[in-house]
């Protein structure tokens, strides 16, 4: 005998097994219904992705909000300025950079300081009038001129007229170096020596060997500098204010030492920017307290160690932008806490309902495993199984698109917002399930009337406190109740209408059927009594399906209906056999 002879029987044998073995439950159900399986796998991908893009978006725009603002503050007023008073003799190009890299150090370690780069140098801190009468005057005041010193000048001007300053006697004029708009507008030239009145003896000369143009005079390397590129405007302190010119001028380093007597002070400068688009709106107050240790902390004195300068100072406008910035915050949370909880509302809504419809469709189905034998329990899991396949591949779809499509650092409240709608797409059917095929309990009208009067007291409230104190409370933290007001608004109506419906069916059967015809009092008399009961397997018991109706049967046919009542299937009498159904053998209770 061949081997294939020998493996027949066993073949046989197990290809039987495999014949009366059952279909496995959750492939069945799959394949019964394949619209119904990709309408909930659509409905739960796109809750899912709903759930989880929000958060991110919300994240997205409060992090755009902030720097937004930030940058609309300038550069100026997004930087750290580190100042120390010039130090003759001993300050140079060399120990100007040195100062800047371990400046930049310290607080890239920190903060993420802006492309545009730092801007560092020395200048004198009060400019002096001229009293060239050549020079344009708007009215009687004569302008005035500053001086700076800033090694890397050269790489934003371009020189057009003349020779860089060096150099120069140390009692002859201060060779500086205007910009060319500047020198127009005050009609000087090179070769003119500006001459500054000093009231404790020979007045101080300055004279122009070299004029130049900004590259780009909108470049953050002139903010707070613009008199460099350009002669401003000003006007006097005194009343009537009258109007005059102020320029700056561009000096060598070999005039820095000469800084003090132009300005009667001087000092050195390190302006560093901080990118915005490194902050974060969550980590605000983090980051303003790193800030401060910078201005007044800890941060501050190590800085002044490491640079060699006793007298090193931080000044920043970021603390008091980031107050108002977190004012803005918390003013704008309660209108951005409305939309999520509109959206959570909708969602559970949603999720409800098309687990009742989906529970109600298959009523019959349940019922009819329930009656014959099967267990809540089994028939509960296998109702979770068939969500499991449908929803999680979907919510894990959802989930994985929303954070590629809105990419952000944070990922909790995302990921919370998903795990939650995921679970509630699949517990919702499983759980109306079992109050479907759960023992049937007397009406509680007295505990329905007290929650609905309960939501109806919850919305008064809210729409009475949102009358009063808006929406966004100036000067309050987010509150629940104005917050949920929407929702309240929306839940109340539709309690109402549930409320209201029989009512109003029931008065329009009645005028219905004072009318000829029968089909529309009948129809309108249906809706407002309900849709029936659930299904009762045939033979049964005694009812409609199985036989004549019992008494009370009739009672409850006679009882007036106020609103849906989901009849019972009547168990069998004592004895009674019965009816054959396909699949299951005769039995006697």
């Amino acid at each position: 005998m061949s081997t294939r002879d020998q493996a027949g029987p066993a073949d046989r044998a197990g290809r039987a097994d495999r014949a009366r073995r059952p279909a496995p439950w959750v492939r069945t159900r799959l394949r019964a219904a394949p619209p119904a399986v990709l309408l909930g796998a659509a409905l739960a991908f796109g809750l899912v992705l709903l759930a989880t893009a929000l958060p991110r978006a919300l994240d997205r725009g409060a992090d755009g909000a902030l720097r937004s603002y930030l940058r609309d503050a300038g550069p100026a007023a997004t930087s750290l300025l580190a100042s120390a008073p010039l130090r003759p003799g001993q300050d140079s190009p060399e120990s100007l950079d040195t100062a800047l890299a371990t400046l930049s150090g310290r607080v890239g370690s920190a903060f993420r300081l802006d492309p545009s780069g730092p801007v560092h140098g020395a200048r004198a801190l009060h400019p002096r009038s001229l009293s060239n009468p050549e020079l344009a005057r708007p009215e009687a005041v004569p302008p005035q001129l500053g001086l700076y010193f800033l090694p890397a000048a050269g790489d934003h001007v371009r020189l057009v007229e003349g020779q860089w300053p060096a150099g120069g006697p140390a009692d002859g004029p201060i060779p500086v170096a205007l910009a060319a708009e500047a020198a127009a507008t005050l009609g000087a030239r090179v070769g003119s020596v500006l001459v500054a009145p000093s009231s404790v003896g020979v007045p101080l000369r300055a004279e122009v060997v070299g004029l130049y143009r900004a590259a780009d005079p909108a470049e953050d390397y002139w903010t707070g500098l613009s008199c460099l590129t350009e002669a401003c405007l000003s006007l006097t302190n005194v009343l009537p204010a009258e109007s005059f010119w102020t320029t700056a001028g561009l000096v060598g380093p070999e005039s820095v030492d000469r800084l003090p007597d132009w300005g009667v002070r001087a000092e050195d400068f390190w302006r560093l920017p901080l990118d915005p688009g490194g902050m974060r709106a969550d980590r605000l107050a983090g980051t303003g307290a790193r800030l401060a240790s910078f201005v007044t902390g800890p941060q501050a004195a190590e800085l002044a160690s490491a640079t060699g300068r006793g007298e090193l100072r931080i000044a920043s406008d970021l603390p008091d932008l980031f107050t108002r910035a977190q004012a803005r915050r918390f003013a704008a949370a309660p209108l951005t806490a409305v939309g999520p909880a509109g959206v959570a509302g909708v969602a559970l809504v949603v999720l409800c309902l098309a687990a009742g419809l989906t529970a109600d469709r298959r009523a019959g189905e349940l019922h009819l495993l329930r009656a014959r034998g099967g267990s809540r329990a089994g028939i509960l899991g296998r109702l979770l199984g068939e969500g499991a396949v449908t929803v999680l591949p979907a919510a894990a779809a959802a989930t994985l698109l929303a954070f590629v499509l809105l990419p952000t650092p944070r990922w909790t409240a995302a990921l919370l917002g998903a795990l939650a709608t995921t679970l509630l797409a699949l517990l919702a059917l499983p759980v109306r399930a079992a109050v479907l095929l759960a023992a049937p309990r007397p009406a509680a009208g007295r505990r329905r009337a007290v929650a609905e009067l309960a939501v109806l007291a919850a919305t008064v409230a809210a729409v009475t406190e949102v009358r009063r104190r808006g929406v966004a409370p100036p000067g309050e933290g987010l509150d629940p109740l104005l917050v949920a007001a929407p929702l309240l608004l929306a839940l109340t109506g539709a309690l109402l209408l549930a409320r209201l419906q029989p009512v109003l069916v029931g008065a329009l059967a009645r005028a219905a059927g004072r009318g000829p015809g029968a089909i529309g009092f009948l129809g309108l008399a249906r809706a407002a009594r309900g849709t029936g009961g659930p299904f009762c397997p045939a033979g049964a018991g005694a009812g409609p399906a199985g036989g004549p109706p019992g008494g009370r049967d009739r009672r409850r046919a006679r009882a007036p209906r106020r609103g849906r009542v989901q009849p019972v299937c009547p168990r069998p009498r004592s004895g009674a056999v019965m009816s054959p159904v396909p699949g299951v053998p005769p039995a006697s209770p």
